[in-house]
């Protein structure tokens, strides 16, 4: 297998994941909770999560696009 084919397995994987991630999120069956220092309070941080994972999808979503379509041409 190639290093782009393993790269390319990875994305799909790592896709899988980010999806079963933000689905659990936006379902509320995960939740993440951030403490900046140890006298600070605890405050969720599942919203910026959301984000952030959204953001990584997206990413590796368009790794898998361009694939496609220079396989494509």
């Amino acid at each position: 297998m190639s290093a782009v084919d393993e790269t390319i397995e990875w994305c799909k994987k790592e896709r899988w994941a980010l999806r079963k991630r933000l689905d659990d999120l936006e379902a509320g069956r995960e939740t993440v909770h951030l403490q900046r220092g140890l006298n600070s309070p605890v405050i969720d941080n599942t919203a910026e999560t959301i984000k952030d994972v959204k953001g990584r999808l997206a990413e590796v979503e368009g790794i898998l696009e361009r694939q496609k379509d220079t396989a494509a041409a």
